[in-house]
């Protein structure tokens, strides 16, 4: 399998936002406008790595 490199590099910290969803099953889901500042709150802080699976479920990190 050829791996091609685009000069992109990730974050040593990702941040994880399944909790953020509405269909969440770990807690109620935040509204757009939190969201959205804690988003930025979080790529300002340098961390460009967001995982927004929910497949994990609740029991696996």
């Amino acid at each position: 399998m050829a791996v091609r490199n685009a000069g992109l590099s990730v974050s040593v910290l990702g941040f994880e936002a399944m909790g953020c969803a509405e269909n969440a099953d770990c807690g109620p889901a935040i509204d757009d406008v939190h969201a959205g500042r804690l988003l930025c709150t979080v790529l300002d802080g340098g961390i460009n790595f967001v995982d927004r699976s929910i497949d994990y479920g609740p029991q696996k990190t």
